[in-house]
């Protein structure tokens, strides 16, 4: 098997990439009309999506730094699909600014009134304040950025060069620290992004929680991709039955995992009964938040979980690509409640915007992920150690 046949899979990919920008114009035209009715509106939808799209780049990149320190032949299957969507981080930067528009409409902390008539806040303005903001993303980005081209362009130029492991040697090097600065930045990032929100507010177990959301998010839709492009063509004889398997668990073992955090979060400040803890569950459980809450418990974990506990399941093509979209849909709900409860606001029609914005984003996220995986072989058959992970498709 060589890189020429892996790539002739059946997949139109720009008639697909086609589809994607239409959706984006669809979205971009239902978001501009969105922004006319409700400004603020469009900006909190706007977040929520934002989070949604950035959690997969960050999460595939995450994902890609944990297969080059452990190996396995789950990595090497979906290694070029964590690439590609790492590198739409560079993307993500470039809509955040959108953000910038308007600070004030989406964090009470940017508003000068807001800040002067609480001491609590004017206690955290040397943190919570725009231009540190602005600073801190920055930081972010250039980091996120610069080692998701690192370890894209050491693993690719193996294509060209054969065989290093040298190259294979730098990957696994850069992603043991990878990893510790993905932890910290992103930890921040949960701060500034999401729960500075509800700026008085904190939990020191919802920087965790965001991080696993985002692995969570990049190991469903890689998952979701790969079994997809394996349905025909010669992906099907390399996605085998007990690699499926391996996917399933790692899928089952990353929903455990979000589970967990989010039941300690709920259990730890419930149990503490602080007001200004609580209040962060109350504003989720009312006003008819509490459906979605009810949703993601039974969705998001109970029948995931329930499903990939089935060797059925995780060995079935079908079955596995169902759990996976399942998962990253409810990785949309998650945030969504996440955001838009901040407000304080009873649900009402404003979520089409979020759906737009979805759309809007998506669409262009999409195209730069095929643009970014049809450029190489979906199979790295140079990396040195295939033969040793998937002797199958090493010759």
């Amino acid at each position: 098997m060589n890189d020429s046949s892996v790539q002739a899979i059946g997949v139109d990919w720009k008639a697909t990439q086609r589809r994607a920008l239409l959706v984006t114009l669809f979205g971009v035209v239902a978001c501009a009309v969105g922004a006319l009715i409700s400004p603020q509106h469009f900006l909190r939808g706007f977040l929520v999506a934002w989070n949604f799209w950035a959690g997969i780049s960050l999460g595939a990149l995450a994902l890609l730094m944990i297969q080059y320190v452990t190996g396995g032949a789950w990595g090497l299957l979906l290694c070029r699909i964590f690439e590609a969507a790492s590198a739409n981080i560079a993307l993500m930067a470039i809509l955040f600014l959108i953000l910038a528009i308007d600070l004030p409409a989406v964090y009470e902390w940017a508003r000068p009134e807001a800040v002067a008539s609480s001491q609590a806040l004017q206690h955290k303005a040397p943190y919570l304040n725009p231009h540190a903001f602005g600073i801190r993303a920055a930081i972010y980005f250039m980091l996120w950025i610069a080692i998701a081209w690192s370890l894209k362009a050491w693993s690719q130029k193996q294509d060209r060069t054969g065989p290093s492991a040298v190259l294979a040697d730098r990957c696994r090097l850069l992603s043991g620290p990878g990893l510790a600065i993905y932890g910290a930045t992103v930890t921040f990032a949960s701060i500034d992004w999401v729960m500075s929100l509800e700026p008085l507010w904190y939990s020191t177990i919802f920087p965790p929680l965001y991080a696993i959301g985002q692995i969570l998010s990049g190991m469903a839709f890689s998952v979701a991709v790969i079994l997809l492009l394996a349905r025909e063509g010669p992906l099907s004889k390399t996605v085998l039955p007990s690699q499926r398997r391996d996917l399933g668990n790692l899928l089952l073992a990353f929903v455990m995992f979000w589970a967990y955090l989010s039941f300690s979060q709920f259990l730890i400040i419930w149990s503490e009964n602080m007001p200004e803890e609580t209040v962060w569950y109350f504003n989720r459980i009312r006003g008819g938040w509490q459906w979605i809450a009810i949703a993601l418990i039974i969705f998001e974990f109970a029948v995931p979980f329930l499903l990939l506990l089935s060797r059925e399941t995780k060995t079935s093509l079908q079955r596995l690509t169902g759990v996976a979209l399942l998962v990253l849909a409810l990785r949309v709900v998650d945030i969504y409640w996440w955001v838009e409860a901040a407000y304080v606001e009873p649900m009402s029609f404003y979520w089409l915007i979020d759906l737009a914005a979805l759309a809007a984003i998506g669409g262009v996220w999409v195209w730069c992920f095929i643009w970014q995986l049809q450029r190489h072989s979906l199979i790295p058959f140079a990396d040195p150690y295939i033969s040793e992970y998937l002797p199958e498709v090493a010759t």
